[in-house]
């Protein structure tokens, strides 16, 4: 009788397992699948110019990597 409770138990354990970390398993193999291809990092995405006057110029140099598989292709570019 314990081997059939003990079995049983097993049972219940696995499908506790399944219904609350198969969903996680899932998006971790997505999150895996998605670093296939370009991936765009931005160390410092946003600028901060503080007051600037009327036909002042402003230059700032944004670094971008590409840290993905693939290359990279930037089509077009626009300020904020």
């Amino acid at each position: 009788m314990g081997y059939v409770r003990a079995k049983s138990l097993l049972y219940i354990f696995l499908l506790a397992f399944l219904v609350f970390y198969g969903p996680l398993l899932k998006a971790a193999e997505k999150t895996t699948k998605s670093k296939e291809g370009p991936s765009l990092v931005v160390a410092q995405p946003t600028f901060e110019a503080g007051k600037v006057l009327e036909g002042e110029e402003i230059v700032h140099t944004f670094i971008i990597q590409n840290k993905g598989t693939k290359d990279l292709v930037i089509k077009s570019v626009k300020p904020g």
